[in-house]
């Protein structure tokens, strides 16, 4: 839009950077907003380069994974990511069937080229916050179509490239890339009587603007806490496709059901006894990582307090004293 900048040209990966630099400018009193390729964790105001001033929430905020000005504001933030993660937990149906969710971050950018494989599962399914992001399951063998919308892509010489792959049960996405940005994906798993559960994530490694930044977090995946999942690359840019340029990587996450936490995920969310037994779908990733404005995270290089909230709020108490007084004044006329 116009009066937005780019970041700074200083970080050229925008998945491995902490952080950013952008200067958004308000033209002509306008909107202007600025679209990052990753999550934002919170929001610094650097430098003021307007008169007017800035006033949280009215004139600037930032949302999700853009950062907007507004009326006549022109302004330098600094905008620290949030990290991506991925999260893995477990819920048990009222009739006792365990249940492993797999809980990827929102894709970023225009393409998004991923799929996945399982072992080790009675049964396995995947959803996607987007209406035309859907996953058909089926054996995963030599010759076996990719994709959904690509008919001239199929797996092949997987027994050279990645032979543990065959015979897994395949989640073939139904897009090839044409990914809606802000995707959220789960991969719902029901693990065989072993428990232990193998999730293999095939995205591009080389094209970074078509893997939404998975690369990065599925090589540091492994939780070394309870060591309930560990992740190991077990095909680096050699998964090959019949008539396709480039070569899939692959991750294999080992899950072992028994030492994950019953319906509680990195992010903070714990369910109750009920949703326990109910086995209650993941909640919202977006809603764990989406700032609110009324965060207002305004620290410039030094502290500046923001009286426009409490100045509202001092008005509407002074509403309602005017209001009480001549409720009172009634009542002595009568």
């Amino acid at each position: 839009r116009m009066g937005a900048s780019s970041p700074s040209s200083s970080d050229t990966d925008p998945y491995k950077a902490k952080s950013t630099t952008l200067k958004i400018e308000s033209q002509s009193y306008g909107y202007a907003e600025k679209v990052l390729p990753r999550s934002i964790e919170k929001v610094l105001l650097k430098k003021v380069l307007s008169e007017v001033q800035p006033i949280m929430a009215i004139n600037w905020g930032h949302d999700g994974r853009s950062v907007w000005v507004d009326k006549g504001l022109r302004a330098v933030f600094q905008v620290i990511f949030a990290d991506l993660e991925l999260d893995i937990w477990t819920e048990w149906s009222e009739t006792g069937t365990q249940r492993v969710i797999a809980s990827f971050p929102p894709t970023t950018g225009k393409e998004f080229v991923h799929a996945f494989a399982l072992t080790g599962v009675s049964s396995a399914s995947a959803s996607s916050s987007s209406e035309d992001l859907t996953y058909t399951p089926t054996t995963l063998k030599e010759g076996v179509q990719a994709w959904g919308d690509r008919s001239q892509y199929f797996f092949m010489d997987l027994k050279n490239s990645c032979p543990e792959l065959l015979g897994a049960l395949y989640l073939r996405p139904s897009l090839h890339k044409q990914v809606q940005v802000g995707s959220e994906i789960c991969v719902n798993m029901i693990p065989d009587p072993s428990g232990r559960v193998s999730l293999y994530v095939l995205t591009e490694q080389g094209h970074e603007n078509r893997n939404s930044g998975w690369p990065l977090m599925l090589d540091k995946a492994t939780d070394e806490k309870c060591l309930a999942v560990k992740t190991t690359n077990v095909a680096r840019n050699s998964l090959n496709l019949t008539e396709y340029n480039s070569a899939l990587t692959v991750w294999r996450l080992d899950v072992d059901a028994s030492k994950l936490k019953v319906a509680e995920s990195k992010h903070g969310k714990q369910a109750s006894d009920g949703e326990k037994n109910k086995g209650a779908m993941p909640h919202s990733v977006t809603e764990d990582i989406k700032v609110m404005a009324s965060k207002r995270e305004l620290v410039p290089d030094e502290e500046v307090e923001d009286n426009s909230f409490k100045d509202f709020a001092n008005i509407e108490q002074e509403r309602g004293k005017e209001e009480e007084e001549e409720e009172e004044e009634e009542e002595e006329e009568v």
